[in-house]
């Protein structure tokens, strides 16, 4: 036999490690999930008809040669109509193996006597039961659910046995009875002794008499039974007696003992082939002799063209056989699969499948044992090269033919048509071992990048993920399309649970693992990740909602901190080069740039789509000025009239009535709190919002579900979530009690999961959440998204509407909320500092205005608040923790630090937090956690530094990213460098408040400027502003003229009885894109001739709407762009002079900061306004109105 090439050995390698079996099998969720999906929808077209299966079939044109143009069909999930058979189709295949299943169905009576040694007297009765009752009922097909004489163990501990177990929806225990074998005392006993202890076994006992299988009662008794049981009424005969017509019209036969011998006939065909590519073989004949299902031709077609695709990876052009199947006759699942075929593969070459016998040439006749023996060989190969070269594959090469290669393995693994534009040139990037950001709008498929590259690269992808519903969702998908190699660790998780998880991925058995971001900084998980690094293969680490890693984004996470050094130590650690994956769905630049400071990706390394439009989708705001009752109202008019006019569902159909076991069409309400208290905020929450859909008529307790991470407490009288605080008392409603102390529901994050995966499987068609359901999340069907109540700002509220309608049919978006006064607004919300006046401490007052709850903007301020309380709280409670680490640390046995806390969940965060803050000025290089409770951990660090040198380094860094000057630089280094030498925590003071006050003077006015954003865009039916208009003018990178209307939002149709069937899009054009352009290098360096010629350019092209609504959301990313203030000043002022005056003189506030000239701050001031002058700061003055 020749030696190959090491080249050709490596795709032989690389090509069995993404076969398949590896990483996809069985799951409670896809028991056919070892089958690629085209192969996976032929036998479902197939079998679907005969058994009576259910599936979603999607449809799609191909956009890439060779098959451009044509229509794609793929199976996405399925589900029995008989309840329980997805549980039986799984039980039978996980436990199934080469050793110990039956691979020949039984097709006679004495076949199974046979098999199951029946044959003597003492089981006459059980083989006349079997032909006079069983037989004629179920057929020999129906053998497959029956087994004889089964052992159990009974109350005492003594051996028995029953007659028969069947297996339908839960197992029968059935007794062949004589006529006086139970009159004995004693027998009568012991049997009532095996009938509980079978009850205890959840079997449910099925006595049957001698007499009645004789007369033919039996018959009819046991036919009553299979007709109330959704499994056995598969198999039920209706009206035949005698034996049935074979194994092939069973349908275990097609799935369980079709996806059975998949995987082994695929290493089969595998081996044959890499045996023909050795001996120098020109073509293959291979001969079929099972007509009953096309397990050979898929075999061979799947590994010939894995093969082929591997080769096209690496760029070799593998010497493969011309390839001939032999069948001698083709089944309907055959049939259907060589329709697929071509459209999975892409063009077919060298690979044929005959029906008939060939007329000459050596045949290759491939039975199950040949099959096996070459099965073997396969793993055989596997194992003698990683033996000698480990797990090295050839490099990916990214020739033009990848892009083909990439497609078919895309359709292969997942239920999508073909790559999208975008994912292709990541996942090369990705294969070539490079690192880079992704920049994907929500619903785009992100996911699909990282998940195909686990399959594609051996060894484990890390994906950092910031939520559990997130990791939760993603996992469930996966196992919905049969993937077993893919866990998460979380909280979530048992102890033993989580320590069997990280043991399971430390030995390299998972190709997917999903990761908090808080356990990268655990110091048991790092230590012991950090001992079997050199053995690990990791292929890639993925960091997901890359924004968190940002504090200029809207939902900073500081564990995320920890994902750059992590990521180094596995780097150094790997041969080969790994690639960074950071995926986001919005960044603007200064996040953007943070993301890649952060990460340490090269600044090219960016991937962005040019529209993150969802036309499919509708909006509307309504407005509830007079507070809950008027939202309330708008919420019941929402879902009984308005959504279904809107989408034109019936209303009954769209909010699930009457009850159903599966609904088409869901909806979610999002909530801003999970478990309020306060009588102000009691009703705002997700239980409380539920609870008024029950009372109301609008659904039925078990059609509407809440998702919310935190564990709500209940009234422990009546388990009631409706009790609320109210002067140190709590209070039931339900009831009446009043009780010190709530009960805590333990197992709430069990009752999420399982409310989460019922939504997702369309068990119920209404949930009610707060913000963290959906990142990631892929339930296609969500026809309505309503925000009871105004989101953190205008991206999180686009992200969250983009949860809807990812099926692409349209869906619609209405946000409620409860505005501010009018005099509110123009005093302090747009016209003053952002800060209303029913929060000066924030501690909620009463709103000087006459509303007798908070307006939704003021709820969102409170947030805001408690994450930021003010310089001189915040530099406090840093101290105290410096002061903590530096006088009552201890040293640990390895030379680290440690100190010990305890306190509530709050508390807690504070305390890491103000690490964070510590760890920005270089007190502190890193930190590790150990969990020693739930209310207590210990944190540990290297000893920490005062060292006012690298103070400075770093305040230096931190403040020239923030834009100031290098004197201005200095003049707030000074108070550091004049630090104490005798007092060890002065310069650590003098150092925090430098950082505090410059986060205080940015990210604060950012943060309430997203809020601003978000008030303007429900009030943009008052300036009679198209919402679209909004949000391309912020998402897209052309902007929509002014007089752009949707047509598909409730400012252009009022009525929202939309008469088109998704929103206008502008037509591209080349001016808009160059201003964009323009727009992103203005807005980092400001330039007074600049500044007149972009007025102009908006003027004259009618783009001044989007420039001004542009130039108001980059202040939300970036609070220090000169750039910014002045277009948003200039442009403002011609809508509402008095806000456009505001932005200017936040601009010279901040230009004075920057340490810019008096010209230079004075040219913010915008030429055709007349101004009166007032005093600013430091002698300088200011343009007032």
């Amino acid at each position: 036999m020749a030696v190959l090439p090491r080249i050709h050995e490596g795709v032989f390698y690389w090509a069995y490690r993404v076969l398949g079996p590896e990483f996809k099998g069985p799951t409670v969720e896809d028991p056919l999930g070892v089958l690629p999906i085209p192969l996976k929808t032929a036998l479902l077209q197939a079998v679907g008809k005969r058994f009576g299966l259910e599936f979603d079939l999607a449809e799609a044109l191909l956009t890439r040669p060779p098959n451009e143009g044509r229509s794609y069909a793929y199976a996405t999930y399925w589900w029995p109509s008989e309840e329980g058979l997805k549980e039986l189709l799984y039980e039978r295949i996980s436990r199934a193996s080469l050793n110990e299943w039956e691979f020949v169905p039984v097709e006679t009576l004495d076949d199974f006597v046979r098999k199951h040694r029946l044959q003597g007297k003492e089981h006459y009765a059980e083989v006349l039961f079997l032909k006079e009752v069983y037989l004629p009922l179920f057929g020999s097909e129906g053998f497959a659910l029956l087994l004889p004489q089964v052992g159990f163990l009974d109350e005492e501990g003594g051996e028995r046995r029953a007659d028969f177990i069947l297996f339908g929806q839960r197992p029968y225990a059935i007794e062949i009875e004589g006529k006086s074998y139970h009159e004995r005392p004693d027998r009568f006993a012991r049997e009532k002794s095996r009938q509980r202890s079978l009850t205890l076994r959840g079997v449910a006992y099925f006595p049957i008499a001698y007499d009645d299988i004789r007369s033919g009662k039996a018959r009819e008794t046991l036919a009553r039974l299979a007709e109330n049981d959704p499994v056995l009424r598969i198999y039920l005969r209706k009206g035949g007696v005698g034996l049935s017509r074979g194994p092939a019209y069973s349908p275990l036969h097609w799935l369980v003992d079709f996806p059975v011998r998949y995987p082994v006939a695929l290493k089969g065909a595998f081996a044959r082939l890499l045996k023909a590519v050795r001996e120098g073989e020109r073509s293959v004949q291979i001969m079929d002799p099972e007509s009953s299902t096309p397990l050979v031709e898929a075999a061979f077609a799947d590994a010939y063209f894995t093969l082929l695709n591997v080769g096209r990876l690496a760029g070799v052009d593998l010497p493969l056989p011309e390839v001939r199947v032999y069948r001698l006759d083709a089944d309907s699942v055959s049939r259907a699969f060589r329709d697929l075929l071509p459209l999975w593969v892409g063009q077919i070459e060298g690979f044929s499948v005959v029906d008939g016998a060939p007329e000459e040439g050596v045949l290759d006749v491939f039975s199950w044992d040949r099959i096996a023996s070459l099965a073997r060989e396969a793993d055989a190969f596997q194992a003698e090269y990683e033996e000698e070269r480990g797990s090295w594959i050839p490099p990916f090469v990214g020739a033009a033919s990848s892009a083909l290669a990439l497609d078919f393995f895309a359709r292969k693994f997942f239920p999508v048509p073909e790559l999208k534009e975008a994912q292709l040139r990541l996942l090369q990037r990705a294969l070539r071992g490079e690192s880079g950001l992704a920049l994907l709008p929500t619903g785009y498929g992100k996911s699909l990048i990282f998940q195909l590259y686990s399959f594609l690269v051996p060894g484990v992808n890390i994906v950092i993920s910031p939520l559990r519903a997130l990791m939760r969702d993603q996992v469930y998908n996966l196992q919905r399309i049969g993937v077993t190699a893919v866990t998460s660790i979380s909280s979530d998780d048992e102890a033993a649970a989580k320590e069997s998880k990280t043991k399971t991925l430390l030995e390299g058995r998972y190709r997917l693992v999903y990761l908090a971001p808080e356990r990268i900084r655990i110091k048991g998980f790092i230590e012991e990740f950090r001992k079997e690094l050199g053995s690990l293969p990791v292929s890639a680490v993925t960091v997901d909602e890359a924004h968190c890693v940002s504090e200029w984004g809207h939902d900073f996470r500081p564990a995320y901190l920890h994902i750059r050094s992590f990521y180094e130590e596995i780097q150094a650690a790997s041969p080969r080069k790994l690639p960074l994956i950071a995926l986001t769905a919005t960044a603007s630049p200064p996040v953007r740039r943070d993301i890649l400071r952060v990460l340490g990706l090269p600044e090219g390394a960016v991937e962005q789509l040019a529209s993150s439009d969802r036309p499919n989708l509708s909006f509307s705001v309504h407005p509830a000025p007079l507070g809950l009752n008027q939202k309330r109202n708008f919420l019941r008019d929402l879902l009984t009239q308005v959504l279904p006019r809107t989408l034109g569902v019936p209303q009954e159909e769209l909010i699930g009535r009457p009850k159903r076991s599966s609904y088409p069409h869901a909806g979610v309400i999002f909530a801003v709190y999970a478990d309020p208290r306060g009588q102000k905020t009691f009703e705002e929450g997700v239980h409380a919002i539920r609870n008024f859909l029950i009372k109301e008529g609008l659904a039925s307790s078990d059609q509407v579900h809440v998702y919310a991470s935190r564990r709500p407490e209940v009234c422990p009288s009546c388990g009631s979530s409706e009790w609320f605080k109210d002067r140190g008392r709590n209070t039931c409603r339900s009831c009446g009690s009043s009780f010190i102390k709530p009960k805590i529901i333990f197992d709430w994050e069990d009752r999420v999961r399982e409310v989460q995966d019922r939504f997702q499987e369309n068990r119920f068609p209404l949930l009610v959440a707060t913000k963290g359901y959906g990142m990631g999340v892929d339930k296609r069907n969500i026809r309505y998204i309503v925000h009871h109540a105004m989101s953190s700002g205008l991206e999180g509220y686009y992200q969250e509407a983009g949860r809807a309608g990812r099926d692409g049919r349209h869906a619609h978006v209405a946000l409620i909320l409860t505005p501010p006064t009018r005099s509110c607004l123009e005093k302090h919300v747009l016209g003053g500092d952002g800060i209303p006046p029913c929060l000066p401490n924030r501690r909620f007052r009463s709103c000087p205005y006459g509303l007798t709850l908070p307006c939704d903007y003021a709820r969102q301020i409170e947030f805001l608040q408690g994450s930021y309380p003010g310089v001189e709280v915040s530099l406090q409670r840093a101290m105290e923790v410096a002061g903590k680490i530096l006088h009552d640390s201890q040293e640990g046995p390895d030379g680290q630090r440690f100190v010990e806390v305890g306190g509530s969940e709050a508390e807690l965060n504070s305390f890491e937090y103000a690490l964070v803050r510590l760890m920005q000025i270089g007190f502190l290089e890193a930190y590790t956690v150990e969990y020693l409770s739930q209310r207590h951990r210990r944190f540990w660090f290297p000893r920490p530094k005062i060292s006012r040198r690298t103070f400075e380094e770093r305040l230096r860094a931190f403040l020239t990213e923030t834009r100031l000057g290098v004197e201005a630089i200095e003049r707030r280094l000074e108070p550091l460098r004049r630090a104490s030498a005798g007092n060890p925590l002065d310069p650590v003071e003098k150092a925090l408040r430098i950082l505090l006050d410059r986060v205080y003077e940015t990210v604060y006015p950012m943060r309430i400027q997203m809020l601003r954003n978000l008030i303007e865009y429900a009030l943009s039916k008052e300036r009679n502003r198209c919402r679209r208009l909004v949000l391309r003018s912020i998402f897209d990178d052309q902007l929509p003229p002014d007089d752009y209307r949707c047509g598909f939002c409730d400012v252009c149709e009022p009525s929202l009885a939309f008469s088109v069937p998704g929103a206008l899009v502008p037509p591209r054009e080349a001016e808009p894109e160059e201003i964009v352009r323009r727009l992103s290098t203005f807005f980092q360096d400001w330039s007074e001739e600049e500044a007149d010629l972009l007025l102009s350019a908006a003027s004259e092209r009618g783009l001044s709407q989007a420039v001004m609504l542009r130039s108001e959301y980059y202040l939300e990313r970036e609070g220090t762009s000169l750039g910014a203030f002045f277009l948003a000043g200039a442009l403002k002022g011609r809508e509402d002079p008095a806000q456009g005056a505001l932005y200017l003189k936040r601009g010279t506030s901040e230009a004075l900061k920057q340490g810019l000239s008096v010209d230079s701050k004075l040219a913010l001031i915008h030429r055709g306004h007349e101004y009166a002058w007032g005093p600013l700061e430091e002698g300088y003055w200011f343009p007032l109105l």
